[in-house]
């Protein structure tokens, strides 16, 4: 399949170097086609230091790459989505070797007064207030073959990369990764799967892995919820409701009740 390369503008913003991003995106570049990169880029998404997960979905003549927030940006949530789309979409046009024609882009944040700025440099209908940001092409485009493929030399940089992660994930164990997760400060108790969000992978390999060293998420969990009952009794006046509330429990009484399987004494005597 042939792109036509020149049917859409340059873009005129800053450019990111692939080489700069890792050696993921090296390796992604020397695929032989487009979903082999995108499926060596997923792969490797811990390597990218992103604040996102990034999902790829075919539907009909349709395909989404979308970003999937790891937290909380802040004021920095829009500046954020722009520079890691942007980024992604850089990676992909040195890919295959010139810009990609794009159906839309969706952004997960207001329309701020330079909008019209996105469509003259992406030259497709932009939204926004979506509910997740995403770039939206021709899931044709997925079959595309890469002009840089290089099997030896993606071979070699994908075994690198392996390393990487191996290395990374002998720092901490599965189970030391989810308590991290588990005990930052957060506005609700973390749910399984957003935890698994963050840590780039499926609530099913998350749940693989914990079992894999004889662990699980509601052990893991209903430990930090100790943890945090204790220390919030006993350094904030803060009311066992709203406690409660921090912790996930539906309401006083089932906090109450785990408390006291926990210490053998009611919150208010413990404190």
């Amino acid at each position: 399949m042939q792109v036509n390369l020149k049917s859409k503008p340059k873009l005129p913003m800053f450019r990111y170097d692939a080489a700069l991003l890792g050696k993921w995106a090296i390796a992604a570049m020397h695929c032989a086609t487009a979903i082999e990169a995108f499926q060596l880029a997923l792969r490797y998404a811990e390597l990218s230091l992103t604040y996102f997960q990034f999902v790829l979905k075919a539907s009909g003549n349709k395909a989404f790459f979308i970003f999937r927030e790891l937290m909380d940006f802040g004021k920095c949530r829009k500046f954020l989505h722009e520079c890691q789309l942007r980024a992604v979409y850089q990676s992909c046009t040195e890919s295959v070797g010139g810009p990609i024609p794009l159906h839309e882009i969706r952004f997960a944040f207001p329309k701020p007064a330079y909008a019209n700025v996105y469509t003259d440099i992406f030259g497709c209908p932009v939204s926004f207030n979506a509910e997740e940001t995403m770039l939206v092409f021709d899931s044709s485009l997925l079959s595309l073959s890469l002009p840089k493929a290089n099997p030896l030399t993606c071979k070699l940089y994908e075994k690198e990369c392996e390393q990487l992660l191996q290395s990374l994930n002998a720092l901490e164990t599965t189970k030391d990764m989810v308590h991290r997760e588990l005990i930052c400060e957060h506005e609700t108790f973390p749910t399984l799967a957003y935890v698994a969000r963050r840590l780039h992978m499926s609530p099913r390999t998350l749940r693989r892995r914990l079992q894999a060293e004889a662990s699980t998420f509601k052990g893991i969990a209903e430990d930090v919820r100790r943890i945090k009952a204790l220390d919030l009794l006993k350094s904030t006046d803060q009311s066992l409701e709203l406690i409660a509330e921090q912790l996930g429990y539906s309401d006083v009484p089932n906090f109450c009740h785990a408390f006291k399987r926990w210490t053998g004494r009611t919150p208010s005597s413990y404190r």
